[in-house]
């Protein structure tokens, strides 16, 4: 019985003993740890900042600024343990060019502090005047004093608002996504020069080589409405010069449409015949599903507009060339007098045709634009 107790007691001397050298050890390596911090001091700072083609929008100087606010003073000499990274990182990020910050310490007891700054990818001006760039992620970025990047230009910018809403923030998507590809082309680089916003929300893009207004849309299918405006410049520009039209749109599947240079009262915009077509369609459903007779009793209450049908209708293709144009005015007022007037809907199709209710019966067609069809697109 004696025995086994002598056991248990040098049992338990053993293991304090073990446990009395481990917490030893462990408290010399932790004062060791800690001297060794006192006595390691920082040899040096070095700053690395990766701009976008190495288009630097924020300097060392800055970065400097902020680490010295935070050690109090030059890093150099400092004992490294004054030095609170986690702290300095978020200082940096504070800063609204600087997308991501690393620092650490290398074997040398040098400093390092890498900086990824944003990478505008548009320059923006809204209706009110103000300007700016949006990033990859669409964060807006003021501009920078210490450089001007040279990006696609955007105008026309509805909001000024700092809390976007739903649709400018879709309109903004788009142009991330239009500014993108231009930076990705450097002939559409070179030869476009701004590119305006409309009411609409579309885009409408100037040229910085001749006088014409290309009606882009929306950003949807961009890359074919690109190669159809290259096509159309090497193919149709070169030949009839940069000033024969004034408006060339890119809205259309597999064609460009141009409007010549003079001709723009011939020829209505989409928008004014998009209006035309849908109120002749809807007068014609609303009387019957093929045709309705509509009788004029009194001419001096006519309120049509004789300028605006001039200006959407012209003749048929197997009417006279130069009659129809020149008795135009002439016919429309004739048709504006008490004879009945019919307005058909023709089915299948998104034309209408306008006749008088005796034999000659005249069809106009919306004006023809010059359509140029581009293939292998």
């Amino acid at each position: 019985m004696i025995f086994n107790k002598d056991i248990k007691v040098k049992h338990i001397l053993s293991l304090l003993f073990w446990v009395l050298i481990g917490s030893g050890t462990i408290v010399l390596l932790v004062s060791a740890v800690i001297n060794n911090n006192k006595v390691r001091r920082c040899s040096g700072l070095n700053i690395s900042i990766n701009g976008s083609n190495n288009k630097l929008f924020i300097d060392d100087s800055e970065v400097r600024r902020v680490i010295a606010e935070h050690v109090g003073g030059n890093v150099t000499g400092r004992p490294i343990s004054e030095f609170k990274l986690q702290d300095i990182e978020e200082a940096l990020k504070k800063d609204i060019w600087i997308k991501e910050a690393k620092l650490y310490f290398d074997n040398n007891e040098k400093f390092r502090v890498n900086v990824v700054e944003r990478e505008p990818v548009a320059r923006i001006f809204t209706q009110a005047g103000s300007s700016y760039y949006i990033d990859s992620s669409l964060m807006t970025i003021p501009l920078s004093e210490l450089f001007s990047a040279r990006l696609p230009v955007f105008t026309g910018f509805p909001s000024e608002l700092k809390v976007l809403t739903k649709r400018d923030s879709v309109l903004l998507k788009d142009i991330s996504i239009l500014s993108m590809k231009i930076q990705g082309d450097s002939l559409l680089m070179a030869f476009i020069d701004q590119t305006e916003i409309t009411s609409f929300l579309e885009f409408e893009m100037t040229p910085k080589i001749g006088n014409q207004v290309i009606i882009f849309g929306d950003a949807s299918d961009a890359d074919e409405k690109f190669e159809k405006m290259k096509l159309f410049y090497k193919s149709v520009m070169l030949k009839t010069g940069w000033s024969r039209y004034s408006r060339i749109s890119l809205n259309y599947k597999g064609q460009v449409v141009a409007t010549l240079r003079g001709k723009e009262d011939l020829y209505p915009d989409s928008l004014r015949a998009t209006q035309l077509l849908q109120i002749i369609a809807d007068n014609a459903d609303k009387m019957s599903s093929d045709s309705a007779t509509i009788v004029f009793s009194d001419a001096e209450k006519n309120n049509s507009d004789v300028s605006l049908v001039q200006q959407n209708f012209q003749r048929d293709d197997n009417g006279s060339s130069d009659n129809a144009v020149k008795a135009g005015s002439s016919d429309l007022k004739k048709s504006l007098s008490p004879t009945p007037l019919k307005i058909s809907k023709i089915k299948n199709t998104n034309k209408a045709s306008v006749s008088t209710a005796p034999q000659n019966k005249t069809k106009a067609v919306m004006p023809q634009k010059k359509v140029i069809k581009t293939k292998n697109l």
